[in-house]
C-alpha cells in the first residue's frame, strides 16, 4: 500500500509526484497527492501462494478488489492450460 500512496505525511506512502513530462508539462497541483490516494487497489491472484494466503491478502487495509487469473494459476497449480479445471471454477454457496 505504501508504494502506491503519496508521500504526504497524512497518507503514509512513499510515492512522489508522478511527473507527466511526456505530455509537455509538469503537473504539481497541491491536490495531486490526494488524487494519488484516491485510487482503486486491485490485486490479481495468480499463484497458489496467493490462494493459500487469500484471507490475509483480503484483510490488508486499503485492498479494494481481488481478481482471479485462472491461466497463470493453472500453471502454478500444476495444471497448465486447464483453465476449466473443476477446482478453478467459482461455486455458488448452494453447491
Amino acid at each position: 500500500m505504501r508504494a502506491v500512496r503519496s508521500e504526504r505525511p497524512d497518507a503514509g506512502g512513499v510515492h512522489g509526484y508522478g511527473m507527466r513530462r511526456s505530455v509537455g508539462y509538469v503537473r504539481t497541483a497541491p491536490s495531486l497527492g490526494e488524487t494519488m490516494d484516491d485510487i482503486v487497489i486491485a490485486i490479481m491472484v495468480e499463484k497458489t501462494g496467493a490462494m493459500d494466503n487469500l484471507e490475509k491478502i483480503l484483510s490488508v487495509p486499503g485492498v479494494d478488489m481481488v481478481q482471479f487469473g485462472p491461466s497463470d494459476y493453472s500453471i502454478s497449480y500444476g495444471k497448465p492450460g486447464q483453465n476449466n479445471y473443476r477446482k478453478f471454477k467459482m461455486r455458488n454457496s448452494d453447491d
